[in-house]
């Protein structure tokens, strides 16, 4: 019986398939390579969106805190006018929710000691007894004070759409302070809290 003959391969043959196997290394390799540089690519873009819309956000949050601030240096100079009759009360009716303006009203009277028109000054209908002149509303020295000069201001952010603030104004060469607590209500900041010192 002859032997049989086994398949002997050529030199050529295989040097033809590590050919094969290499050129599908490379590609394999190239295609992986192409992978990373997309994925690498795509982390930027995203990277880059979200860094922009950080920046978008804190200049937001920026523009209303000096919204918000503006908004109290106006409500604490207005107040202390308004507590020493040079400003009728009606023009903090924008800045002030209904509970605010009403308790701001019934001290107004206190101050005052009878009932104030909020259209008008208070000192122009109803000129301050002696004791509310000299009371705690009352600058020394002056009766009516027409200038109340802001001397510091801080704004805190303690919620979305709410903020906390406090304000000293000089109120005839006297200092005093108030607290407020904002919250936007229907597009515009309110006041929805005020503590005067």
């Amino acid at each position: 019986m002859a032997p049989s003959a086994e398949p002997q391969e050529t030199p050529g043959a295989a040097a033809q398939d590590d050919g094969e196997r290499g050129t599908a290394a490379q590609a394999t390799t190239s295609t992986l390579v192409a992978e990373h540089i997309r994925r690498t690519r795509e982390r930027q873009r995203t990277d880059e969106a979200e860094s922009e819309r950080r920046a978008r956000r804190s200049e937001a949050l920026r523009e209303e805190q000096r919204h918000v601030a503006q908004v109290v240096r106006l409500v604490g100079q207005s107040t202390f006018e308004v507590l020493a009759g040079v400003r009728p009360l009606v023009q903090l009716s924008r800045w002030l929710d209904a509970p605010t303006f009403e308790r701001l009203q019934q001290r107004l009277e206190i101050v005052f000691g009878q009932p104030v028109n909020p259209r008008m000054p208070a000192a122009s209908l109803h000129p301050a007894p002696a004791t509310a002149r000299s009371g705690p509303n009352a600058p020394r020295g002056a009766t009516r004070p027409t200038q109340t000069p802001v001397q510091r201001l801080r704004v805190c952010r303690v919620a979305a759409q709410t903020y906390e603030a406090s304000v000293i104004v000089n109120v005839g060469g006297r200092l005093r302070a108030a607290a407020v607590r904002l919250e936007k209500r229907r597009g515009q900041w309110k006041v929805c809290a005020l503590e005067l010192g």
